[in-house]
């Protein structure tokens, strides 16, 4: 997948890093940090419940039926354009009558689904929203031609929600089924072909349910029903974690958008797991290649219902990533990535105590306890490949090196570190760069470096455990 739109309608799933021109996410499950490998997985369509039936369409003669042909296409798009204008329109100015005025009369189902949505959108502090056709293709959803008939038409629309205010703007692919009825042109569906247009787990929570929103000092925290009544609660803990962060990381983004939930289904279908629901987890999509600070769509999503000092370390772990993915090019390391995010996540205790608390992987342990501890750094392109062990040795070893360099050098040189090696445009450049930034930085190979973090290593745990 890429930064934009391929066919003209998918989505690119919004990714864990930008690291790679696919999809990457860390899954926190426990104490120790195991990743989830891309999953390219489709499929997660969406449906009204049972309801009220929809009304009968009547089309007019000049709709067009089975292939459109260019002078049909043009006529639909733009009606379809119009209908996503006056939406986007009363999005921004919270007109719920003009929001409801496009949906095609006498289907109570939808309307009543829609009246959620709005509710939940003007909750949200949009300063601009934008609803775009994207006309090069009509989507093929035999479901929607079966329940609305042949003349109905399936569109992409490419939505953006902008809240500067909190250095974040959203943008995801609805499908938005439009028919003619009596003359006019009305919106019968946006969940009809969902699966066209959005991998599985690229899911924002309003089009779960009802959403209420709230807002901290440095945090956004948009949530279910069900935990409507701790979004202050989450919006301190998540405040918490920026200022944790922000003091290390001065010159970072200090706004943080935080999707909550504590119901597994929910999790699931906004991350895209299909095993136990994250504690926590940072999604986000790299704009331009060659743009630095390009990243869009970076959020947390927060399960709500985990014990909070558990939680409240990855929570500064993930709250890292959404600070600095606007540093990083699509070259930045995954091994400093992953590792400055960890390391502050436990800034605030001493090497023994992190490695008490935090725990040793099986292989880490005995080869520690057999003096025969080594490092490796593993490229960006496999850090997220393998079994959970392997995977959280990748994320131990990156800790490691990062709380050596804070160690060795100072936390000054650590931040310049990740910043040099953030500047790093794409993978082809990694390998050369990565080598020559290291020396730079820190006046020794990357050998070397790796080298001596594992000593060190090994001394801590000599004096933790021995």
């Amino acid at each position: 997948m890429s930064g934009e739109l391929s066919g003209g309608v998918r989505a690119p799933r919004r990714r864990r890093r930008a690291v790679s021109a696919g999809l990457t996410l860390a899954v926190v499950l426990g104490g120790a940090l195991a990743a989830g490998a891309a999953r390219d997985a489709r499929g997660h369509e969406q449906s009204r419940s049972a309801g009220t039936s929809a009304p009968a369409v009547q089309a007019s003669p000049s709709t067009p039926t089975g292939v459109p042909d260019t002078a049909s296409r043009t006529a639909v798009f733009a009606e379809a354009q119009r209908l996503l204008n006056v939406r986007a329109k009363a999005i921004m100015t919270h007109d719920r009558r003009a929001f409801m005025a496009g949906l095609l009369p006498g289907d109570a189902a939808l309307r009543k689904e829609q009246d959620a949505l709005w509710r939940s959108l003007s909750r949200l502090p949009v300063e601009e929203a934008t609803i775009t056709v994207d006309d090069e293709s009509a989507l093929s959803v035999p479901k929607a031609q079966r329940r609305y008939g042949s003349h109905a038409w399936v569109v992409a629309g490419r939505t953006g929600l902008d809240m500067n205010q909190y250095g974040e703007s959203l943008h995801y692919v609805e499908p938005f089924t439009v028919v003619p009825h009596q003359g006019q042109w009305y919106i019968a569906s946006d969940r009809l072909g969902l699966d066209q247009v959005r991998d599985k787990g690229d899911i924002v929570p309003w089009e779960l349910g009802e959403t209420w929103s709230t807002t901290g000092r440095s945090s956004l925290v948009i949530a279910n029903a069900k935990e409507r009544g701790q979004l202050k609660r989450l919006a301190a803990r998540v405040d918490a974690a920026v200022d944790a962060d922000t003091a290390l990381w001065p010159e970072s983004s200090n706004r943080v958008v935080v999707f909550a939930s504590g119901e597994p289904a929910a999790l699931r279908s906004m991350s895209g797991g299909d095993d136990s629901p994250p504690l926590a987890l940072t999604l986000g999509r790299s704009g331009a290649a060659d743009t630095h600070g390009s990243a869009v769509d970076v959020h947390v999503i927060l399960n709500a219902r985990s014990p909070q000092a558990r939680t409240d370390i990855v929570l500064r772990h993930e709250v890292t990533h959404a600070l600095l993915m606007t540093h990083e090019y699509a070259g930045t390391p995954a091994w400093i990535a992953e590792g400055v995010a960890e390391y502050t996540a436990y800034r605030t205790r001493t090497a023994s105590q992190v490695m008490r608390e935090r725990g040793l992987e099986m292989a880490t342990g005995r080869a520690l306890e057999a003096r025969r501890f080594r490092i490796s750094l593993p490229g960006s392109v496999h850090f997220y490949d393998g079994s959970d062990a392997a995977v959280s040795q990748h994320y131990t070893d990156s800790m490691l090196v990062c709380a050596y360099v804070a160690h060795r050098y100072g936390e000054k040189k650590l931040v310049r570190l990740h910043d040099e090696l953030g500047l790093i445009l794409n993978r082809r450049e990694t390998a050369r760069r990565e080598p020559d930034t290291v020396r730079t930085v820190l006046g020794v190979s990357e050998a070397h470096l790796v080298d001596a973090a594992a000593q060190w290593t090994q001394q801590v745990f000599d004096d933790t455990y021995r």
